[in-house]
């Protein structure tokens, strides 16, 4: 008898650049078909408790990202450590023997020097192989075989955090979030290439209702929202968020290919602090997202109590 086909595996890729985040899935994507994201450190712990992946691999430039990345959501994520996964890092020359190092101590499962060689696809992806062979080798036990391996790894972590005085979330979490919601993937990455280079957090959203579902774990500092979406559009969204009094005072700017002066007036009506046509240019995209991002931080600290 044959052996019973094997389901896909769930893998999740971390980062602080939903750029570095996209290269890496699209590096792997041929190999293992879909691969999720998590570039929003408020939303780690959600994303990790939504894909529960058999492998997370941690896409941040700096090692000592990954350490802060994976520590944080130890911190914040009931449940992780008895979740079965394989946590790859990626590294750079200079880091490989920290790497190895923290590799050795059972951190962290398995390590690929991949900044700035992203030529040698095939070592990340037999990395992932390997990972998700070793927890098929052993199914209802530890990656190791035992619950053994993660005892060991809940030592290692609650000691790392004893000797920690950083801060539970990341040091990205500091820049401003911009949330690009839009089911066209294209106009997605294109709008995140330009607000990463400004140093701005971004995450793209492909459709109204995951917008609305993200927001009961977090909230960005800002939304771009397309106006003309299908099943729930643009104006559908904007009038939920501000119907909310938690979620109201998130600025929005509506985009649209649409230029009527009706679907001006309606967004206005219903609270978009902005609007934007398509095709918009690169420099009047990050004015308007200044000037609104300045105007709600000003309104903050006025309603503040002094």
């Amino acid at each position: 008898m044959a052996p019973a086909a094997r389901s896909p595996p769930s893998i999740l890729v971390a980062s602080d650049s939903s750029v570095d985040a996209e290269l890496v899935r699209t590096l792997l994507e041929d190999e293992f078909g879909t691969i999720a994201l998590s570039v929003d450190a408020h939303l780690a712990a959600a994303d990790f408790h939504t894909h529960q992946p058999d492998v997370l691999l941690l896409a941040f430039k700096q090692l000592r990202l990954c350490e802060d990345f994976y520590l944080a959501l130890y911190r914040v994520a009931d449940g992780l450590p008895l979740h079965r996964h394989r946590a790859l890092i990626l590294c750079t020359r200079e880091e490989v023997r920290q790497a190895y190092e923290l590799c050795r101590r059972g951190l962290f499962d398995d390590y690929v020097l991949f900044w700035p060689f992203t030529h040698d696809v095939t070592r990340l992806q037999m990395s992932v192989h390997q990972a998700v062979e070793a927890l098929a080798a052993s199914p209802g036990h530890d990656a190791l075989g035992t619950a053994t391996a993660t005892q060991a790894r809940r030592r290692i972590i609650a000691s790392d955090l004893e000797a920690s005085q950083g801060p539970v979330v990341l040091p990205a979490s500091t820049r401003q979030s911009v949330w690009v919601i839009d089911d066209d993937e294209f106009q997605r990455k294109l709008t995140a290439q330009i607000l990463e280079a400004e140093d701005y957090r971004v995450r793209g959203v492909a459709s109204g209702a995951e917008a609305i579902g993200l927001l009961s774990h977090g909230s960005p500092d800002l939304m771009l929202l397309d106006y003309l979406m299908p099943e729930m559009n643009g104006m559908e969204v904007l009038r939920r968020l501000k119907a909310d009094s938690r979620l109201g005072s998130i600025p929005v700017i509506m985009i649209t290919g649409n230029s009527e002066r009706g679907v001006v007036l309606d967004s206005q009506r219903l609270g978009a602090a902005d609007f934007l046509v398509k095709p918009f240019d690169r420099q009047t995209l990050l004015d308007k997202i200044a000037r609104v991002l300045h105007l709600n931080g000003s309104a903050k600290r006025a309603a503040a109590p002094s």
